[in-house]
């Protein structure tokens, strides 16, 4: 069936002086209050040209390539940005969540990309003919119901492991806070030195992507570095001359940490193999006074308490942790064979969590291939 047989343009109602609660359109959740997302309110102060949505009509956003797409059904009457597209859905032929779904999935989102005008990255534009002229699978709307079901039934299990993993990290820092105490305060009286004086730092490589000598090597920068997790799947190369490769390389143990953006973010590289870094990272190699575990839960701890930008980062607008900075934190230092019994207990907990990654991937590969089966 075709898109153009379930929808049709639906007319423009302006707010105009009414007070009606503004709506935003996310990737995973659809519509959601804008209040609740953002914790406050984005939209322009006058929302006299906003156009109201009512329920189960469907919302066309500017982030078209991404599926920007969802079927109101939170309130009997919202308002969206005058930039997004309403249309009517037929719900005798459609559940409005089944079509959200569909226009959602990657294969609608790979359709639309096909059909893209423009080169401004996400601003491209698509004719209305080309989605009303879309083909989508429709079947009975009882069977609508048992795809959703089939889906929600995945989805849920997933969003109950993603809780399981909150709740470990919960455990960790309330582990961590039980045997360290606040190392801002120091309540439990450990003596202190600058980090600076518990391991080496070095910034890595600033790399030129120009450069066409030298050895072609995989790095880490910022973005790889999430608390406490390396993310290896948008890694990038670039070229290291031979004194280069060891001079910025990371070894299994070293902490790295974010100099940029979310300031002090850490995470410690476990892997038997070395790797290169950018000069975006600190590299810190400790000297047997503190473990890199210990560390990595002081900063992050100062981090969640607001220390870290406040008292150590440099800049107004853009906060940077230069290296100066960074080693001249006041660290704790505890005894190492308590640290060392902190170490064991995240391991074990790190071992659960792997765990649970394993079997969320395992349920999202079924969840991806339902979606396929119904809407590939």
């Amino acid at each position: 069936m075709k898109l153009g047989e379930v929808i049709s343009k639906a007319k423009t109602v302006k707010c105009k002086e009414r007070v009606l609660p503004v709506l935003s359109i996310t990737m995973r959740d659809g519509f959601v209050l804008q209040s609740d997302k953002f914790k406050k309110e984005i939209a322009s102060k006058d929302k006299s040209s906003y156009n109201v949505v009512k329920r189960n009509q469907l919302v066309q956003s500017i982030h078209i390539d991404e599926g920007g797409f969802a079927v109101q059904t939170l309130v009997d009457e919202g308002i969206v940005s005058p930039a997004y597209r309403i249309w009517d859905v037929d719900t005798s032929k459609v559940d409005g969540e089944y079509l959200s779904t569909i226009l959602r999935s990657p294969r609608s989102i790979a359709f639309y990309k096909s059909k893209l005008r423009g080169s401004i990255q996400r601003r491209g534009k698509i004719d209305d003919a080309d989605i009303l002229g879309m083909d989508i699978p429709v079947p009975s709307i009882p069977e609508q119901y048992q795809i959703l079901d089939e889906l929600h039934l995945l989805t849920g299990i997933i969003d109950k492991q993603k809780a399981q993993l909150k709740e470990l990290d919960t455990l960790a820092q309330a582990i961590f806070y039980d045997m360290f105490g606040d190392p801002e305060s120091n309540e439990k009286g450990w003596e202190c030195s600058r980090l600076g004086d518990l391991c080496n730092s070095d910034l890595g490589k600033t790399l030129n992507q120009a450069k066409d000598t030298g050895e072609l090597r995989t790095y880490l920068c910022a973005i790889n570095i999430k608390w406490q997790q390396i993310d290896l799947s948008t890694l990038k190369n670039a070229r290291f001359e031979d004194d280069e490769i060891e001079r910025y390389s990371v070894t299994k143990g070293d902490l790295l940490v974010c100099e940029g953006g979310d300031i002090g973010r850490s995470a410690i590289w476990d892997k038997d193999y070395d790797i290169q870094y950018q000069n975006a990272l600190h590299r810190l190699r400790f000297n047997g006074k503190v473990t890199a575990q210990y560390c990595l839960f002081t900063l992050q701890c100062l981090k969640q308490r607001g220390v870290l930008d406040s008292k150590y980062g440099k800049g107004v607008t853009i906060k940077h942790l230069v290296k100066s900075s960074l080693l001249s934190i006041p660290i704790p230092v505890p005894p190492i064979t308590i640290q060392q019994t902190f170490a064991q207990k995240i391991q074990s907990i790190e071992s659960q969590k792997a765990s649970i990654n394993r079997s969320i991937a395992e349920t999202q590969i079924l969840f991806d291939y339902t979606m396929d089966k119904y809407f590939g």
